[in-house]
């Protein structure tokens, strides 16, 4: 993760410049306050939601890896020496005919409210980097509201600016990588 930081910054920086220079020559009224406050606001809350669901994920892997490993104790006891193992594809062969029933047992299993899935969603929409983040950033933008300096179009420009920055350095780290 370390060696996609550069291009990332690298492509924040560039949009925040490019999205600068857009502010200061199309609004008078005090761009770079608003540009600011969108752009590093909107950053805040993105980086909250990374650092949240990337929590989240690591989590889960844990919890994955012991349960395979568990898995893997118990059939390394079973059979020591791998005699029974069995693989079925759950693909048909070429001259197998599909029927719907076929197709009903491949076709995902359809999504039912969950309590668990409710926790869930809440601990990642609810986690104290984001409130944190969302905090800063409409504190700023009362601050420009109560100095009477409000620009919209130039608070937007920044949130723009964030999201075309962060897909810029997705596209740069990922340009040494065959993506086709």
């Amino acid at each position: 993760m370390r060696e996609k930081l550069p291009p990332l910054l690298l492509s924040l920086s560039a949009s925040y410049l490019f999205g600068l220079g857009v502010a200061l020559w199309a609004f008078n009224l005090s761009p770079w306050l608003n540009f600011s406050i969108g752009f590093f606001g909107s950053l805040l809350v993105m980086v909250a939601t990374f650092l949240s669901h990337y929590r989240r994920v690591l989590e889960a892997s844990k919890e994955e890896e012991l349960v395979a490993l568990e898995e893997a104790k118990i059939k390394r006891r079973e059979d020591p020496y791998d005699l029974f193992e069995e693989e079925e594809s759950p693909l048909p062969l070429e001259n197998e005919e599909i029927s719907r029933e076929k197709l009903k047992e491949w076709a995902p299993p359809k999504r039912r409210f969950s309590l668990e899935g409710f926790w869930m969603g809440t601990r990642l929409s609810l986690s104290l980097y984001r409130l944190l983040a969302y905090l800063i950033f409409v504190a700023g933008i009362f601050f420009l509201i109560r100095h009477e300096i409000l620009n919209p179009f130039s608070l937007a420009l920044g949130v723009f600016c964030v999201t075309l920055g962060l897909v810029g350095g997705a596209l740069l780290g990922a340009s040494d990588k065959k993506l086709f």
